[in-house]
């Protein structure tokens, strides 16, 4: 059902890669509407047995970066490596299939119980072996591609980075790694956040070029982005070498170095060539990615960050990251992967707006948490209402994104740039 011969077996893997993400996005995001549910009434878990809120909420956030957030990227390497192109498709399609089956295994299991207890490291087991499976098979796929479609040095190098993923999950999903419960950290600092947030930056500009997209004319070098991300890169191992702590200037500043993309990122992009349905989903998540780089820099501040943490404001955070920031630049990949179908041109209006709006009810709540930390504790009308309210959005964001995936199974429809 997720896979269908209706679309050319020239990007058949592209598509089925998409087909399988937003079915992942839809299984999430009906996660997430549950634990919503929850929220507002709380007796409804003894229906659920052992699947307990704690046992459903790994779902909510694996599935999201393991199947929504992966199979995009997945379905964009195998356009970079050309998996289609060069007669690798079968191939393909069993890697996307063996990466569902290994999230299905996993679900299974976090359901269970079994976890290693670390958020985003929760395998563990069987689960860990079938998905890291998965991921060297689909690693072969990429090799094979590379091999037999002769591509250079560049392709090469992403192949060997990309060789060492498995083995670093594998080693960060061991208990004596680090534990999942570390007295000895005091969180993400100044420069672990720079140096993450640098990471998305790196494959932003690479993007546009390894879609095959021309620049606009009159567009420049690119020597003045690639300066400013080298030279803050060198930041991060220096800033590492001076006190952790948030109230430490050198921390703050160094994090504040990001608030160059939100001017640098725009102009980037806009030396390129995108059709009206790719600039709209393009805009959405470079405007959402400079808020959330403006407003992760103001909760870090001292004062700001201790009033925050631990409350429903990093809630909204997150969420301005993964339903804000990526789903709209996923969006925007999807839609140029696929040539712009049809179900992506529909829904815009609507996941933003409940994005915005899950968002702005959270940091409220978290705002009332930060004022009396026993707001949350104890039921009342405002909190009531504003978890009613966040359960609403959560359902329009699973509607929107199951009539995505449902037109996406339907034969390839191209969106032609006057309807979009």
């Amino acid at each position: 059902m997720l896979s269908s011969p209706n679309f050319p077996p020239e990007n058949a893997s592209i598509r089925t890669a998409l087909r399988h993400a937003f079915f992942w996005l839809v299984a999430a995001n009906a996660v997430g509407f549950l634990l919503a549910l929850l929220l507002v009434a709380p007796t409804g878990g003894g229906l659920l047995g052992t699947w307990t809120y704690g046992r459903w909420m790994p779902l909510h956030l694996n599935l999201h970066l393991f199947g929504w957030t992966s199979l995009p990227l997945v379905a964009w390497l195998f356009r970079l490596y050309g998996v289609d192109a060069i007669g690798l498709t079968s191939w393909g399609l069993t890697a996307i299939w063996a990466w569902s089956a290994a999230l299905l295994a996993g679900s299974l299991a976090w359901l269970d119980g079994q976890t290693s207890g670390k958020i985003f490291l929760d395998w563990s087991g069987r689960s860990l072996g079938f998905f890291l499976g998965a991921m060297v098979l689909l690693w072969g796929v990429l090799a094979a591609a590379w091999f037999r479609g002769r591509r250079g040095k560049a392709h090469l190098l992403g192949l060997l980075a990309l060789g060492a993923v498995p083995v670093l999950l594998a080693l960060a999903a061991r208990p004596e790694v680090y534990p999942p419960v570390n007295p000895e950290s005091g969180g993400p600092t100044g420069a672990s956040l720079l140096g993450s947030s640098l990471s998305v930056v790196f494959l932003l500009l690479l993007v546009p070029r390894s879609l095959g997209r021309r620049r606009a004319e009159g567009a420049g070098r690119e020597s003045l982005y690639w300066i400013v991300f080298g030279l803050q890169l060198a930041a991060v191992p220096f800033l590492e070498r001076t006190v952790i702590s948030h109230r430490e200037p050198s921390q703050w500043i160094g994090l504040g170095l990001l608030l160059a993309w939100i001017a640098l990122l725009p102009i980037f992009y806009r030396r390129y060539s995108w059709s009206p349905l790719e600039r709209r989903w393009l805009s959405a998540s470079l405007a959402w990615l400079a808020l959330l780089i403006l407003t992760g820099w103001l909760t870090f501040l001292p004062g700001l960050l201790d009033a925050a943490k631990f409350t429903n404001v990093l809630v909204a955070h997150a969420h301005f990251a993964m339903a804000g920031f990526t789903s709209t630049f996923l969006l925007f990949l999807a839609v140029v992967l696929t040539g712009g179908t049809r179900p992506l041109a529909t829904g815009f209006w609507w996941w933003n707006g409940a994005t915005l709006g899950y968002v702005v009810l959270m940091a409220s709540a978290g705002l009332f948490e930060a004022a009396d930390p026993a707001w949350i504790l104890h039921p009342n009308p405002t909190k009531t209402s504003l978890y009613t309210l966040r359960l609403l959005c959560g359902l329009v964001l699973l509607i929107v994104s199951a009539r995505w995936w449902l037109g996406l199974l339907k034969p390839h429809e191209p969106q032609s740039a006057a309807n979009n």
